[in-house]
């Protein structure tokens, strides 16, 4: 038999047991009387009871209490979790919920972090998509204001890719790119007062004290191509120029008596150091693509390979063929050579039974007496390097 009444609110049910409990029913017959028009699943008997109960000892009002809840956050703990995300692009709610130190929930820090703050976790490759539409809607609704934050998450890994493709690097540590032609110049461009462009070379002799003005605050020369070496005896210049690496080598040095306060400038000196290195790297390959005749590239086995095998071949249509010599660390014929000594090591003392690595200690006594004060380990790679050198030596 279908129900005269069907979905009854809470507050209907609480009002029909109000009425039949003023009559002296019973909670038994109240119960039975609310199943035969409202169905079994209305209420069941213990909850009968319990509203029987409470309007026995005065209570007539239906409706649920409002109820106090979890306190609201005050504004100084959302401030506290703005500040360390800013701090820690990578935190997790975990880390927040531990560095918060109050009574805070995982649902309170996830609804501050993704409603109140607007942040949101991507992964890299979301990156470009929502730069796209976020540039599509300014387009379109002439949007002036930047309300927008993009969070890059790297240890989310998109879906269907290698889990250690997208790892973030786990040190703290400064790396260059080198795309392209890697002995080329550098693209370069001073914006100058008048509105003109003007292109620079890494090469010139002030455009370290452009780059880094907080370590050449006196505008001093850098490196460039024409600094003569000198004579030790008659302290006169020789034909001979200093190349970028004796340069940077010497640039760098700490003399006993004469402070260096280069070395005092953290992630900025190794900035520094890595960006002159790209310049030695260019230099060299420079002067190789400059230098073939002289480095008789033209006599290497490949092109003369190349020239015997196939009486088809003209000389003029190979092209200019850059050959790096085995002088260039990492080049082929470098690891070729080193491969072929490995070989001779093999043939001449038998396979190796031992695969004996070595590493660097931060706690080595040398490298503690040699930081300045305020200094770490991390601080002084020059050191660590000529440490380890000095040990495995």
């Amino acid at each position: 038999m279908e129900l005269p009444l069907s979905s009854p609110a809470k507050c209907e049910l609480r009002s029909v047991i109000r009425f039949l409990n003023a009559k002296n029913n019973s909670p038994v017959e109240i119960h039975r009387q609310l199943v035969e028009v409202y169905g079994e699943k209305c209420m069941d008997i213990k909850n009968v009871r319990k509203w029987c109960r409470d309007f026995n000892e005065g209570r007539i009002n239906v409706h649920d209490e409002q109820r106090s809840g979890r306190p609201s956050l005050p504004e100084s703990t959302v401030a506290r979790i703005d500040e360390m995300v800013r701090a820690n692009r990578r935190i997790t709610l975990e880390d927040i919920e531990d560095g918060l130190n109050e009574d805070c929930s995982h649902f309170s820090v996830h609804k501050i972090v993704s409603e109140t703050l607007g942040y949101r976790k991507v992964s890299a490759r979301c990156v470009d998509k929502w730069l796209k539409e976020a540039a599509g809607e300014w387009y379109n609704t002439g949007i002036t204001n930047d309300a927008y934050r993009v969070v890059v998450n790297a240890d989310r890994t998109p879906p269907g890719q290698h889990p250690r493709q997208y790892n973030a690097p786990t040190a703290n540590e400064v790396a260059v790119v080198l795309a392209g032609n890697q002995f080329g110049s550098r693209d370069i461009v001073l914006h100058q007062r008048d509105n003109l462009l003007q292109h620079v070379s890494d090469t010139h002799c002030f455009y370290d004290a452009l780059q880094y003005p907080l370590i050449f605050w006196k505008g001093q020369e850098g490196y460039s191509f024409h600094i003569p070496q000198i004579d030790p005896n008659t302290r006169q210049p020789l034909s001979s120029k200093v190349s970028s690496m004796d340069f940077y080598g010497y640039f760098i040095m700490v003399r006993r008596n004469s402070p260096n306060v280069i070395v005092q400038f953290g992630q900025l000196f190794h900035q520094f150091l890595v960006d002159m290195y790209a310049k030695v790297e260019s230099e060299r390959l420079r002067y190789i693509t400059l230098h073939q005749r002289n480095l008789r590239a033209e006599s290497y086995i490949h092109l003369r390979d190349a020239l015997s095998t196939d009486a088809n071949i003209n000389p003029n249509s190979l092209g200019q063929r850059i050959i790096l010599p085995s002088s260039f660390v990492n080049s082929p014929r470098y690891l070729a050579e080193y491969t072929q000594d490995a070989f001779c090591y093999v043939r001449k003392f038998g396979r190796p039974d031992l695969f004996i690595t070595f590493t660097s200690n931060p706690s080595w006594e040398e490298l503690s007496a040699a930081l300045l004060p305020g200094q770490k380990q991390l601080d002084r790679h020059d050191i660590t390097a000529r440490v380890f050198s000095a040990k495995i030596s």
